[in-house]
């Protein structure tokens, strides 16, 4: 290498060009940069044909398998074979022959197709390579929403979507800016919109998200109210800090997310919170369009709301306003984005989102609805799956409330084992239900309290609502 630089300097000074051997010597690590690029890429490239080969296709060590079993097969069984069902488990001479079978494809035709044709296979599943990963059903939409149940969601499988329950936890935890200011730094790359007003006595936030939540693409839109005044926390927060919107204070919500014209995913209700979330599709929040709607009780109601709109930077002619019903589309946020979401911090998390959506999307290649794909990831990555469960971050977004609610007003409110603050609802169901489980954890709490705390109280009133 020497020698060559060498070379080139000698050659571009008898041209009295100073400046040729700079640029040449800059080539080296363009030309070196390229070729990690190019290196990394077909690394990548190989390691996705290796997850796709594995995954939908006949493993090339087991095709003399495949050929010596068809060998066996009489002629009329293989004709037959065309009529079986996908998945049905054929046994010849105790080899399992797991065939995904259509009347479009033949089992030659399907062993000596190259592998990125094969859609349609006749793979041998061997118990000790691959036990169990072709058998989809085997987990509930039940026992999955009752694994969704603690996170605050739940799944929809008429629409395969992810989506917030009534009386999620996070309902106990109120909202402030600081919880938008968090969603970058956990994998949330999102636009948010808030639209500030007043009404009936009370400060409202009506607030609108779309984006990339971890490894789901959705879009949210949240109703908050409070009376209280704003909190100074010095060298943490400075703002106003409100509650979620009670049942007299639910409005009618609604939105259509598209991606690139193409609809996502769409909701209407009665709410105080409605989301949807897709799992495995991956979105940057720019090429997200929603087309947001929300019915308010009364037309003060709706005017005081079109105020916080024109204030946030909306004119009239980008609002269609019928009854009490506003609608506009949200395309490009009008607020100022929260801080900690910079160039370098939305690269960094993008990059890590786009990998978990595509690791999640190749594992799952051969099924075709969430249920039936969280089911092998259930039992083949854990991990991910736990990562699934966690949607939008919550237990690491709302540990912000732990900061603030010493500053807060609020009432007494009912806390588990672990010293997170639970629904009313879920209260009231575990105490009718198992009245010795609050007592205990009421003593336990006390004792615990008792041991940390200088200020000694004689007893602890219980926690939650009768």
């Amino acid at each position: 290498m020497f020698k060559l630089l060498s070379i080139l300097n000698w050659i571009s000074q008898p041209l009295g060009l100073k400046i040729y051997p700079v640029i040449l010597y800059s080539l080296f690590p363009i030309v070196g940069i390229l070729l990690v690029c190019l290196i990394l890429r077909h690394m990548n490239r190989h390691r996705r044909k290796i997850i796709h080969l594995h995954s939908t296709t006949i493993p090339q060590e087991n095709e003399s398998i495949v050929f010596e079993v068809l060998q066996k097969v009489p002629k009329q069984d293989e004709l037959s074979l065309k009529q079986l069902h996908t998945n049905e488990i054929q046994s010849f001479d105790n080899q399992s022959l797991e065939t995904i079978i259509t009347e479009e494809n033949l089992i030659n035709h399907a062993i000596t197709m190259p592998n990125y044709e094969i859609k349609t296979v006749y793979p041998i599943i061997m118990p000790e390579e691959a036990p169990n990963i072709f058998k989809p059903g085997e987990l509930t939409v039940d026992e999955l929403n009752e694994d969704l149940e603690p996170f605050g969601f739940a799944y929809y499988p008429q629409d395969d979507i992810f989506y917030s329950i009534m009386d999620g936890w996070q309902r106990d935890c109120g909202y402030c800016q600081l919880y938008d200011e968090a969603c970058a730094t956990l994998s949330m790359i999102i636009d948010c919109e808030p639209i500030y007003f007043e009404y009936g006595g009370k400060r409202w936030l009506i607030e609108f998200w779309k984006g990339q939540y971890g490894m789901n693409t959705g879009a949210e839109i949240g109703v908050y109210t409070t009376t209280g005044p704003d909190l100074n926390i010095p060298g943490m927060f400075n703002g106003t800090f409100y509650d979620c919107a009670s049942n007299e204070d639910h409005l009618v919500l609604g939105f259509r997310l598209k991606k690139f014209g193409k609809l996502l995913v769409a909701r209407r209700q009665l709410h105080w919170w409605i989301t949807c979330f897709v799992l495995g599709e991956f979105s940057h929040p720019g090429n997200l369009i929603m087309d947001c709607e929300v019915t308010f009780k009364n037309p003060d109601m709706r005017d005081a709301f079109l105020g916080g709109m024109y204030r946030a930077g909306y004119n009239k002619s980008q609002l269609t306003i019928q009854g009490n019903t506003v609608s506009f589309v949200y395309d490009k946020p009008k607020a100022r984005q929260p801080l900690a979401r910079n160039a370098i911090t939305e690269f960094i998390m993008q990059t890590n989102n786009h990998r978990n959506c595509r690791a999640y999307n190749d594992a799952t290649i051969g099924y075709t609805n969430h249920l039936d794909k969280i089911n092998f990831i259930k039992k083949q990555a854990p991990k991910m799956y736990k990562k699934i469960l966690n949607i939008r971050s919550s237990k690491e977004i709302y540990k912000l409330f732990d900061l603030l609610k010493d500053y807060l007003e609020l009432p007494e409110r009912p806390i588990d084992t672990y010293g997170t603050l639970v629904s009313e609802s879920y209260y009231k169901q575990v105490k009718s239900a198992h009245p010795e489980l609050i007592e205990r954890h009421r003593i336990e709490a006390e004792e615990s309290f008792l041991s940390t705390s200088d200020d000694k109280p004689e007893k602890i009133k219980e926690t939650g609502t009768n």
